[in-house]
């Protein structure tokens, strides 16, 4: 089986190894192209992975300003209900 062939086909009508090779393709495919873009500077650098201290304090700040968020919409709210 040739790669054309698995290019046209629909994808219902493809074996399931030609499932495969058209995922791999695809996977290495953009993979190629990522780099390329990378390089090129067109997007930017993958994300640098974050240490577990970092990840705890971001959840913590971000838990913060959301519950003051909720309190305040909550209050503006009741505030809004008790005005009519």
């Amino acid at each position: 089986m040739e790669v054309r062939d698995i290019a046209t086909k629909k994808f219902r009508d493809l074996t399931a190894a030609e499932k495969a090779a058209r995922y791999a393709y695809a996977k290495q495919r953009r993979h190629r192209l990522n780099a390329a873009m990378r390089e090129a500077g067109i997007i930017g650098a993958p994300r640098s992975k974050m240490s577990e201290s970092e990840k705890k304090s971001n959840r913590k700040t971000y838990a913060k300003t959301y519950r003051k968020k909720i309190t305040a919409e909550a209050r503006a709210y009741r505030e809004m209900m008790k005005r009519g």
